[in-house]
């Protein structure tokens, strides 16, 4: 009988399996999807808190955004020099500082936070850090890559090597959960993982996450 997980990882054209009917592998595509289930799960019990005690029906989800429109090439962030995911966060803060006038102690905080109810390493040596920005007015994705992998307390334990930044505004409901599932439905294609492993330089990466799938 053949493994079902296994079957999972080479199947990448259909969506992945139930995570009731099948026990994903570590390290297979299954098991990277799940994980970002649970990533959208925690995500989403965020989104609720923001809005808890709201009485007005408004909707304060902004229009969908394509990875094209989040990652500019200049946002393309490779060979860093950090050891640990704290000091890659700061970085990415001070970036944002710069670009978009964020509050750096804001940035790394939010996103500490979320690292704090369970961590956004994915597995495959991928990971997707998110948090909501206030004073943040449309989304703004990071593409980053250390010199050398990180530890990111992923579900498979190997470290990771490649990182998309995800900052929300603080209002955001649905945004940032449609964007982690477009990125999960990326991450969980093994030639995307390949062509994404095979670049080196941030034009290319770029042209990667902005090429429809």
């Amino acid at each position: 009988m053949k493994d079902s997980s296994a079957n999972a990882s080479k199947s990448t054209p259909h969506p992945p399996p139930d995570a009731r009917t099948v026990t994903p592998t570590r390290g297979s595509s299954a098991a990277l999807e799940l994980r970002v289930q649970r990533t959208r799960a925690c995500s989403g019990h965020e989104a609720k808190k923001a809005n808890r005690g709201r009485t007005d029906n408004t909707d304060l989800s902004l229009p969908v955004s394509l990875l094209s429109d989040l990652l500019t090439a200049e946002n393309v962030l490779l060979d860093l020099d950090v050891s640990n995911k704290r000091r890659l966060f700061e970085i990415i803060a001070l970036e944002s500082e710069l670009r978009y006038g964020l509050s750096p102690t804001v940035t790394v905080d939010s996103l500490l936070a979320r690292e704090r109810l369970g961590s956004t390493g994915l597995g495959q040596g991928i990971a997707i850090p998110h948090g909501r920005i206030r004073g943040l007015k449309h989304s703004i994705g990071y593409f980053a890559r250390p010199k050398a992998p990180i530890t990111f307390e992923a579900p498979d334990r190997l470290p990771v090597r490649d990182v998309f930044v995800l900052l929300v505004p603080e209002a955001a409901t649905d945004e940032h959960l449609q964007i982690l599932s477009e990125l999960a439905q990326r991450f969980s294609n093994r030639a995307f993982r390949d062509a994404l492993t095979a670049a080196t330089d941030a034009k290319t990466i770029h042209a990667l996450f902005s090429t429809p799938q």
